[in-house]
């Protein structure tokens, strides 16, 4: 999935030189459970940064034993799904979510400064959003696209400056909707596609898809999905192409299908579908091409025991080695700088879990990556300049006190 918006780990890696990002030692991590106290580390204090060594050798089949998840500062306010997008200076931007003390989601941001791991308060959005989206834009702006009030969903996009630190609107979008996807292409527009556009109430799944070019501010058709979707999955591929999964047409029917999006023909095709029927799933793309999908509902919970990769140049699916936690929904999926994809949080059963977990794309395995300092789903994930990956906010549904249920302002990373 195109976490926060920002586009294929694979491509920031190539634009911004993140392959010689620090590593620390590196021995191979037990495949079995965490330990009782879980793999955690201490809050890290401001000014507290990796040290840049040589990249590791055999990255594919050797993971980061060390890596531990560490406190850092906690944001200005709650956020349960918020969305985040990391800036071209390294800081992550994160908006919206909710809710606020009246119940409705919000219109505040604030920026993660990784150097103090400390959090500020920048301009806040026109419209409150929940179920929207940020994308980060060639030129270094954000664009905020879709999202709910908890009642209707919107066609209002805008832009953040991050030099001024200000949001204006720029041009509305064709259609409102949220729980979409929104993927950036290599010519520096932006896909969007499927959503809902009944909140609370999601059917039916929206086929319409559109784009954002960002030099006009205007918005065009991209013709329509072959089957209507929302809280589906989408990556951008090697090629250009963009993969969409999963997600369900009505609230109550998970989907199995797959489809591709060609910019260069502006239409879309059926792929190969999944082995699986997966309703909120995630989908990155892989240092190899593949695409990774992990977790969902469906089938009865068997979904989310699972993942699977797609060859594009094939056309197939194939089953990786199960999860060690089944991922429900509402789970974080990260691809770190070394090629290892990191799965944390999110409905493990009834209730969110604490645990992490680290995919070898050599091994085609999975493997224990400690525990975070609390349960939370409906967090964000965001891959750091560093290569650690920060984790935000999101809420715990499985107490009645609200000091552990949440909405939560608290913040960690792993690295």
């Amino acid at each position: 999935m195109d976490i926060g918006g920002i586009t294929s780990p694979l491509r920031q890696r190539r634009l911004l030189g993140l392959t010689t990002v620090a590593v620390v030692a590196a021995v191979v991590v037990s495949s079995t459970a965490w330990p009782a106290q879980g793999r955690r580390g201490p809050e890290l204090a401001p000014g507290a940064v990796a040290q840049e060594q040589a990249p590791r050798q055999d990255a594919a089949r050797t993971l980061f034993a060390s890596s531990r998840w560490h406190r850092v500062g906690s944001m200005k306010y709650t956020r349960s799904a918020p969305a985040a997008a990391r800036l071209d200076d390294g800081r992550v931007l994160v908006a919206g979510g909710g809710p606020n003390r009246s119940g409705s989601p919000r219109i505040t941001t604030e920026l993660y400064h990784p150097l103090t791991h400390r959090w500020s308060r920048t301009g806040s959005m026109a419209r409150p959003r929940f179920g929207h989206t940020l994308t980060t834009l060639r030129d270094g702006r954000v664009l905020v696209t879709g999202g709910s009030d908890f009642r209707t969903a919107t066609d209002v996009a805008e832009i953040y400056d991050p030099t001024s630190g200000t949001w204006h609107k720029t041009g509305r979008m064709i259609w409102p909707r949220a729980f979409h996807t929104a993927t950036l292409l290599e010519d520096g527009r932006v896909l969007v596609a499927g959503g809902s556009c009944e909140c609370p109430r999601h059917d039916p799944g929206l086929s319409s898809a559109e784009l954002y070019d960002p030099v006009t501010g205007t918005w065009s058709k991209a013709g329509h999905l072959v089957i209507g979707r929302f809280n589906g999955s989408a990556t951008l591929l090697e090629d250009g192409r963009v993969l969409v999964v999963g997600g369900t047409e009505d609230d109550s029917h998970a989907l199995a299908d797959a489809e591709l999006y060609d910019p260069a023909t502006d239409t879309w095709t059926q792929a190969a579908p999944m082995e699986h029927v997966r309703y909120q799933c995630d989908v990155v793309t892989l240092e190899d091409g593949s695409a990774l999908v992990v977790g969902g509902s469906g089938e009865q919970g068997r979904s989310a025991h699972t993942a699977e990769t797609y060859d594009p140049d094939t056309n197939t699916w194939t089953p990786t080695r199960k999860l060690v936690r089944p991922r429900l929904n509402y789970f974080s999926t990260t691809v770190r700088a070394d090629g290892a994809v990191l799965v944390a949080g999110g409905y493990s059963a009834t209730s969110p879990t604490d645990t992490a977990e680290l995919y070898d794309p050599a091994a085609r395995s999975w493997s224990g990556a400690g525990r975070m300092h609390r349960r939370r789903a409906y967090q964000t994930a965001t891959l750091l300049m560093d290569g650690s990956v920060l984790v935000v906010g999101g809420s715990d549904g499985s107490s009645s006190d609200p000091a552990t249920t949440g909405p939560f302002r608290d913040a960690e990373i792993f690295r």
